[in-house]
């Protein structure tokens, strides 16, 4: 009877072994550097579904263990924004190391379908940079070819039709030699009017040259003058509370604001709202805290005129002088030139 019962307690306790083997054949071991997660999930990515939960280590590793039937697409799942996918098969020991400043790059072992993946997916970047640089260099040729061809014919009208492919700053010279032949010779052409007008706009904003002054009132219906502003850097923020793209900078912007406005800092922004009411909830909703005004023209702004605004957001910098930087200034660049100027 007694070794009746221990064949049946061994048989018991290999069904039991059995068992914990069926539910565990995947391990992932993960190593991440650089990292604030304390958890990591291991999830089913098709199904959306946890599979394995860990504690992240000091040493920034730890380990899932899960049961896969077939392959299947997982995700080591850190937030809605971070994450390492894996394409994974039943009896793999999946070993990753990864950065978490960058985890679409992570170094895979163990899992073959995995590690063809990221090696093609680092492949196919390296392409697009080749792609882009190939790019860049054949378009650079063309410009070159336009810029020669207008250079030898200003006095011909159809040089106007491919001045879009350039920047009104950056070839001012060029643009500026085809303006004067054009218009003088078609003085009466809209399009070499159009021309000539923007030409004269970008003229009054060429770098190093004295912003314009403006006199606007601002959200109490007091006048604000960009002149009163000399001794401090100012950001000239021209925007619209409809203007989607120019709400999305205004989290980049207060950032920026918060960090140089007491080294010497001023964003003035110049609505080009219509309405007094979209304005004021725009500025309600969004808690930009610079200076804010507006002429409640909307594209027929005067402010928006004297400075050749054609699209917003249209940001000018200036210096303690008032004298002008840049143009088209966005938040990313215009942190690195506040960096440089207010050390």
């Amino acid at each position: 009877m007694k070794k009746k019962l221990n064949i049946l307690l061994i048989f018991g306790l290999m069904l039991s072994a059995m068992l914990v083997t069926a539910q565990t054949n995947l391990k992932v071991q993960l190593k991440i550097k650089n990292s604030n997660f304390t958890t990591a999930y291991l999830e089913d990515a098709a199904a959306q579904q946890f599979l394995d939960t860990a504690k992240i280590d000091k040493n920034g590793n730890c380990l899932f263990k899960a049961n896969l039937e077939k392959i299947s697409l997982l995700r080591i799942y850190f937030s809605e924004e971070n994450f390492i996918y894996l394409i994974s098969e039943p009896k793999e020991n999946v070993q990753v190391e990864a950065d978490a400043s960058d985890l679409m790059s992570p170094v895979v072992k163990g899992s073959p379908n995995t590690e063809m993946f990221y090696n093609t997916y680092k492949a196919m970047k390296d392409y697009k940079v080749k792609i882009e640089d190939y790019t860049k260099k054949i378009e650079e040729e063309q410009k070159k070819y336009l810029h020669d061809i207008i250079l030898k014919n200003l006095g011909l009208l159809s040089n106007i039709y491919f001045t879009e492919k350039f920047n009104v700053d950056d070839d001012f010279d060029l643009l500026s030699k085809l303006d004067n032949e054009l218009f003088k010779k078609y003085p009466d052409n809209q399009d070499v009017i159009q021309f000539h007008d923007k030409i004269t706009s970008a003229a009054k904003l060429s770098k190093g040259l004295l912003a314009p002054d403006l006199a606007i009132a601002d959200t109490l219906g007091k006048e604000l003058k960009l002149s009163s502003l000399h001794g401090k850097y100012v950001l000239i923020d021209f925007w619209a509370s409809w203007c989607k793209p120019c709400r999305q900078e205004t989290p980049k912007l207060k950032t920026i604001y918060e960090k140089y406005h007491a080294k010497g800092f001023e964003i003035y922004s110049v609505s080009l709202d219509e309405d007094s009411t979209g304005w004021r909830d725009a500025i309600a909703m969004d808690q930009p805290t610079w200076l804010q005004v507006s002429e409640l023209k909307g594209g027929d702004s005067d402010a928006a005129k004297t400075y050749g605004v054609q699209t917003i957001p249209f940001e000018v910098l200036i210096d303690k002088e008032g004298k002008i930087i840049k143009k088209n200034v966005r938040s990313e660049e215009l942190e690195k030139l506040l960096a440089d100027l207010l050390k």
